[in-house]
């Protein structure tokens, strides 16, 4: 799919692990409950993308041009590298 534009897709609830998702650009795709585990994202624009939360960033390969939700804090990297970040932008978070 590198490349790809799904604009306003359903992929709530997709199993896109392992998913080549370079450089897509997905405006308006829900990606609620996605698992994103090991998803090539890097170059991919997620800044219109809906339901999606930082521990399905983080679980995904990214880079500096992954284009994320506003209010993302989410670092760039291996799922590895981020395993201990806190889920500042996550909404599930309990304040």
């Amino acid at each position: 799919m590198s490349g790809a534009r799904l604009a306003g897709a359903d992929l709530s609830w997709a199993d896109l692990a392992e998913a080549n998702l370079r450089k897509v650009t997905l405006p308006d795709v829900d990606l609620a409950e996605a698992t994103l585990s090991q998803a090539r994202l890097e170059g991919a624009d997620l800044s219109g993308a809906k339901g999606l939360i930082s521990q399905q960033l983080r679980s995904a390969f990214t880079d500096q041009t992954t284009k994320r939700p506003a209010g993302f804090h989410c670092t760039q990297g291996t799922p590895a590298q981020r395993a201990e970040e806190v889920d500042h932008d996550d909404p599930e978070r309990p304040q």
